[in-house]
């Protein structure tokens, strides 16, 4: 039966990865399509306003980008669940407009139309994750949803450049064509989305529960981590930059006049598929600090590798294809690990209250305000510079100050969770001695107050005769009575039992708690008052009779209790005889 459970469970939480997974993969992937076709086009022979208008579409776009991510700061942080779908379809639409616009008005001002069209989709990416954030399974859903960006960018490529090439469709009207078929998909995948469950409880157990965060909760929050923060932030604004050049200018690095308009898609789709298997073996680890440790040694391992592949362009003399390949793997470990997993394991692991939507957010503001700067500072102060060059000398220098800020924050967040680690100990230990103390304090005030231990054991006394009395009664009545019945009346009657023994003097409570468990049981039980009479009648002379014995003998026991009265005022005695009548009832049922 276990197994079968297990089994289910097993096929239930495979299921849900197809679920949410797919639907968040295919919806950014969707969004690229809004995004990012049009860097498709080499627009020859160009300007706008003096400027080469390839750059300028690219500048245009991501500066509406970069305002969207400095706004997607706050809006992410703060989104609520009820709201997310309706924030998808707003942004979307908006997108979509933009790209028709860019086909209808004349060059060079539909270049503006761009800025629009990033200003839109700047805060999808947070949104789409906060859907599948803070689950046991993240760490695969967060997986497929950052390998879209791997396979995305060269797919939404390739399908521009097929449009133009097969359809001859303009370079201008291609991206609202490309664009126009992913508005509705989109839609659909943010209400499939929607409709995923809330983590249970054993996600929260697992990976803390997320929850908004307002202005003043982001600043302590970067302040409680503000060097691991800001080292981090650091290398991600230069690994933005190198990924977005290398986006939206690879047409410009290498020459694409001799490879297959889908080189980039097959590209990419290798790179997803090993970054999609290393990411998704990291659910199999538990421990969310180990996995931060390997994260961190995986984009030291990246950010080396493209300061070598840079250093060495000439040395190496390799392929296009193999240079390619091995740039995109490099560069989306570094980059997705951030976009996807450590954030996740990060709030996890220090047991944060708040959401990954405000890390990724801050660093994309960041990483696109420097991209920004850098095109313009090659625009305006190097012009000529040959793209190839360009990116080689750039990628080398990011790839060593990237390695170093990494190894830095390595060692801070080791030295950081050690010393959380001992202050948890340490409070664990305070809380296990201030527990101690209260106890052994408790224990002193019960010995040195006589009615605290009459109290204790007259509870107990209660708690035992009521019990046994409904199990009495319930025989004697020949009923079934269910189990909330059963605890309502132990309660009312340990309640009285308790109340009578304090106000009224032994033995005359007796005769009022037999009342009582009359009434009780006469109002729950539903019985004639003659049964409820007769039974309890019954049981009162069994108890009566079992309590005269053994208060005779423990008037011998107890040397000091000479008369049954004063014996009910000692709890020892109390005890004893309890006890006593319960052990004789225990064997009796």
């Amino acid at each position: 039966m276990e197994a079968k459970s297990e089994t289910n469970k097993q096929i239930s939480s495979f299921l849900f990865i197809l679920w949410a997974g797919g639907a968040a993969l295919l919806s950014y992937s969707l969004v690229y399509a809004l995004r990012k076709p049009f860097t498709a086009a080499t627009f020859d022979g160009m300007d706008f306003f003096g400027m080469d208008y390839k750059v300028a579409t690219t500048i245009m776009q991501i500066f509406g980008y970069l305002i969207s991510k400095f706004f997607a700061i706050k809006i992410v942080s703060e989104l609520k669940r009820e709201d997310r779908l309706k924030f998808m379809v707003y942004s979307v639409a908006l997108a979509e407009l933009a790209l028709v616009f860019f086909g209808l008005l004349p060059q060079p001002f539909n270049v503006f139309a761009l800025f629009f069209n990033g200003l839109a989709l700047g805060c999808m990416w947070g949104v789409i994750f906060s859907f599948i954030e803070g689950r046991k399974v993240t760490d695969i859903l967060a997986s497929l949803l950052g390998v879209s960006m791997a396979v995305s960018s060269g797919m939404a490529k390739s399908m521009g450049l097929f449009v133009v090439n097969t359809f001859g469709v303009t370079e201008f009207w291609m991206p609202a064509l490309i664009g126009g078929l992913a508005f509705p998909l989109l839609i659909l995948m943010g209400w499939s989305l929607n409709k995923l469950p809330q983590p249970t409880d054993e996600d929260r157990a697992l990976r803390s529960e997320r929850v908004t965060l307002n202005g003043e909760q982001r600043r302590q929050l970067f302040k409680s981590y503000m060097p691991l923060l800001i080292m981090l932030f650091f290398a991600n604004l230069f690994i933005t930059i190198l990924r977005d050049i290398k986006e939206d200018f690879l047409v410009n690095i290498i020459d694409v006049s001799t490879i297959s308009s889908w080189l980039f898609a097959q590209v990419d789709g290798m790179v997803t598929l090993i970054i999609l298997g290393i990411f998704a073996m990291m659910s199999l680890i538990n421990s969310n600090y180990r996995v931060l440790q390997v994260l961190l040694a995986m984009v030291i391992g990246g950010a080396g590798t493209i300061s070598y592949l840079a250093f060495n362009y000439d040395a190496l003399q390799l392929p296009t294809l193999y240079w390619l390949f091995l740039q995109s793997l490099s560069l989306y470990i570094v980059y997705l690990s951030f976009q996807t997993l450590f954030f996740e394991r990060f709030i996890a692991c220090f047991k944060i209250k708040g959401n990954v939507g405000f890390f990724i957010a801050t660093i994309d503001f960041i990483g696109y305000t420097g991209t920004v700067c850098v095109l313009l500072f090659k625009e305006f102060c190097s012009p000529d510079i040959n793209w190839m060059e360009f990116y080689n000398q750039f990628s080398g220098w990011v790839g060593i100050v990237c390695s170093i800020a990494f190894i830095g924050s390595a060692i801070y967040l080791m030295q950081r969770y050690k010393l959380e680690k001992q202050l948890r100990k340490e409070e664990k230990n305070k809380k296990e001695i201030q527990i101690m103390e209260n106890i052994v304090e408790l224990q002193k005030i019960i010995q040195e107050n006589e009615f605290f231990q009459w109290l204790i054991v007259t509870i107990i006394s209660a708690i035992v005769f009521s019990a046994t009395n409904l199990f009495f009664v319930s025989n004697i009545l020949k009923i079934e009575i269910t189990r909330g019945k059963k605890i309502k009346i132990i309660i009312l009657e340990v309640i009285s039992r308790v109340s009578t023994a304090i106000i009224i003097p032994v033995p005359y409570y007796r005769a009022l708690t037999i009342i009582v468990s009359i009434v009780i049981l006469r109002k729950i039980v539903k019985a004639s008052i003659e049964k409820c009479i007769v039974a309890e009648s019954i049981n009162a002379i069994s108890f009566i009779c079992a309590e005269v014995i053994f208060s005779k003998v423990g008037c011998m026991i107890f040397k000091d209790v000479e008369t049954y009265q004063k014996g009910m005022s000692d709890p020892m005695y109390k005890f004893y005889l309890t006890s006593s009548i319960a052990i004789l009832s225990l064997i009796h049922i």
